[in-house]
């Protein structure tokens, strides 16, 4: 991760992916391993600013989705 904490937000049944004004759930820290294996695309959907970068897609981890820009891949 980039950040010191991020949230992890959970979109509501309706949608399949999250929103910057979802919900906390849960909070991560850096140096936290996650896995993921699936992300979600939102090609033309809401964007976001996180982590200094903008963005569209998500990750789906435990509990709920974190923003892409936010996560480093190892």
């Amino acid at each position: 991760m980039t950040a010191k904490k991020l949230g992890v937000r959970k979109p509501p049944a309706s949608r399949t992916s999250a929103r910057m004004s979802d919900p906390v759930v849960r909070w991560v820290y850096r140096g936290d391993r996650l896995r993921s294996c699936v992300m979600t695309f939102n090609r033309g959907s809401e964007t976001y600013r996180a982590c200094g970068k903008a963005g569209q897609d998500w990750y789906v981890v435990r509990g709920g989705q974190i923003p892409k820009t936010c996560a480093r891949v190892n």
